[in-house]
């Protein structure tokens, strides 16, 4: 048999006399012996008081009998068989945190609402309604592969192209645009149209019609041979 009690702290245990039958014993005087972490056994301070005529006897350990990390209490008597306990002895096991275990005696739902605490300026009944997304396990969500793509509602697409298409650009000499205004100009400075008549590519202006930005003329494998600029 083994219990729990706090270092260095008077404790009473409960001791059973039995008889070689198992029967518990009453009137008898027991001898108690107390042994601290694994010494020699020495008389208790105290001696065992039976409980009524029960056969069940409180000793009550000094807190000098309880300074150690395991103390183990046999006792014997006339008619009685020998029997022993061993206690465990915590200290940072104080009466104070057993009785925060009181607290578990309800469940969580019984509890105060959040409009009830001392302040629900943080804690509020829109975010403790949150919690309800937790119904389900994460793995009953919806999964994804390498490679998915995200499906974005059509305003939120026009959100991510507006924020790309605005972003700045800083040029060496100081000046900024938007991307979209490189895009612009990269397009101005650029080839428009193009067409391939037999072994000459023309490449048009972005204006469209006749007028071309250059011509290339390509040998039978397509390779350029010649080019005409504007």
């Amino acid at each position: 048999m083994s219990m729990a009690f706090a270092r260095n702290t008077q404790a009473r245990v409960i001791l059973l006399a039995r008889d070689t039958t198992g029967a518990l014993k009453s009137g008898v005087t027991l001898a108690t012996q107390a042994n601290l972490d694994g010494g020699a056994f020495a008389n208790t301070t105290n001696s065992a008081a039976e409980i009524g005529s029960t056969g069940i006897y409180s000793l009550t350990l000094t807190a000098a009998e309880m300074n150690a990390d395991v103390v183990a209490v046999r006792w014997s008597g006339t008619g009685v068989v020998s029997d022993a306990l061993v206690v465990y002895t915590e200290g940072d096991w104080t009466s104070t945190r057993a009785g925060y275990v009181d607290r578990l005696d309800a469940p969580m739902s019984t509890r105060a609402p959040a409009a009830t605490a001392l302040t629900n300026g943080t804690w509020t009944e829109g975010r403790a309604a949150k919690l309800d997304n937790l119904d389900a396990a994460v793995s009953s969500r919806g999964t994804a592969d390498p490679g998915d793509e995200m499906a974005l509602a059509s305003g939120a697409v026009a959100q991510v192209v507006s924020a790309m298409l605005g972003g700045s650009v800083a040029f060496a000499d100081g000046s900024t645009a938007t991307v979209a205004d490189c895009l612009v100009a990269a397009r101005t400075q650029g080839a428009g149209d193009w067409a391939l008549a037999g072994t000459t590519l023309t490449m048009k202006s972005p204006a469209g019609g006749t007028q071309y930005r250059f011509s290339l003329t390509l040998d039978g494998q397509g390779n350029p041979t010649a080019r005409a600029l504007e």
